[in-house]
């Protein structure tokens, strides 16, 4: 529909009703509309919520509207790139889009990735987001074990001190603690010395609830 939406006559595919229906059926025919209907709130806040990175197409004076942004960002939270750096530095709506994707990371502003509430959500969405985080944060213990709990791969984001720290991740206990509560099946990687932990008995068995299946591994 969007590639016979762009065939219409000028005269016709600018009208609101044309543009409405083209853009419940895909959000990408927003960038076919006229400048007055990419500044429409109605026309926007239709496309963004069937596609929410067709907000590149919306004019400066939505992508700086919070409510059509967060709207945005919860349908792709990658569509924070397209967002004013005014609302790329809005705690509330990079928090809504590192919750739908922690890629979002990369557009929030400098400030907002030396968050540490915003880039904890962010690397247990996606530890590989450690590498847009400051550098104050991926020298913070727990952000690291956050990410490489997530993906073991993000280590390499770390700061040289920690990277030193977690080279072996499975003997620092509160990496191995993350890993198993994040999936059970890490269980059989606890270290032996960790095994007779009150804290571990206790995340097995939260973890064996989780999953009965994970009882094998214990």
């Amino acid at each position: 529909m969007v590639v016979l939406f762009n065939l219409l006559p000028k005269n016709y595919k600018m009208t609101k009703k044309v543009v409405m229906a083209a853009v419940q059926n895909n959000g990408w025919a927003l960038q076919f509309a006229s400048k007055e209907l990419q500044n429409d709130k109605q026309v926007v806040m239709t496309a963004i919520q069937t596609n929410g990175r067709s907000l590149q197409d919306a004019s400066e004076r939505l992508r700086n509207d919070k409510k059509v942004v967060i709207a945005a960002v919860q349908n792709n939270g990658c569509a924070l790139q397209f967002a004013s750096k005014e609302l790329q530095n809005d705690k509330k709506v990079v928090m809504a889009a590192v919750q739908n994707n922690g890629w979002a990371l990369q557009f929030a502003s400098k400030e907002l990735k030396n968050n540490r509430e915003v880039v904890l959500i962010a690397v247990k969405k996606n530890g590989y987001t450690l590498e847009d985080a400051s550098e104050r944060l991926r020298n913070d213990k727990e952000v690291v074990i956050a990410a490489i709990a997530n993906e073991h791969g993000a280590l390499e984001f770390a700061s040289e001190e920690l990277k030193n720290v977690m080279q072996d991740a499975w003997g620092v206990k509160e990496f191995a603690m993350a890993a198993v509560n994040r999936d059970p099946r890490n269980l059989h990687k606890i270290p032996r010395e960790f095994q007779n932990d009150k804290q571990f008995h206790q995340i097995a068995l939260a973890a064996v609830r989780k999953d009965p299946d994970a009882i094998k591994y214990v």
